[in-house]
């Protein structure tokens, strides 16, 4: 299932920071869900970057000083490297996390919640760089189990 709403939070996000987002999302196979997905998280001028031959660009967005927004509400390959996520170990994409790896640009992860009363509010965390190991495999493994801990101790609390 999904936990969050990504649309409302990129909207809220771009329109609080009066910049819109670079938002990278894996393409869903329904045409339909695709273009309204796509309508919807691009309403207030975010854009959305297709998963695939992205990575230039989104480089090229982080040195020129822009902001990058990534939905990343998905496992990862049965071969992905794998973190805790509720005690098992389940894969995780490492693509953004290499790009954070390779640039050391700030991460902030964050969800935006739905309450009953129809309202949303977010919450947010700063990636801790300073635990970050040397090494790029390892710096890799441990930014996705920062996320995968944000995203737990999320849903638990929500």
């Amino acid at each position: 299932g999904h936990f969050g709403s990504w649309e409302v939070g990129g909207s809220a996000a771009s329109l609080h920071f009066k910049q819109p987002f670079n938002v990278l999302a894996k393409r869903q196979s329904n045409y339909v869900v695709n273009e309204y997905i796509k309508n919807a998280r691009e309403a207030h001028g975010n854009k959305m970057v297709w998963l695939g031959a992205s990575v230039r660009h989104l480089l090229e967005v982080l040195r020129d000083g822009g902001i990058v927004g990534v939905v990343g509400d998905q496992r990862g390959p049965a071969d992905s490297p794998r973190v805790s996520f509720f005690g098992k170990p389940t894969p995780f994409y490492i693509g953004t996390a290499t790009i954070i790896a390779k640039t050391n640009c700030n991460v902030i992860f964050g969800v935006v919640i739905r309450q009953k009363d129809g309202n949303y509010f977010g919450r947010f965390e700063a990636l801790n760089k300073e635990i970050l190991p040397q090494e790029l495999n390892a710096k890799i493994i441990v930014i996705n189990q920062q996320y995968a801990d944000f995203l737990e101790k999320m849903i638990r609390q929500y």
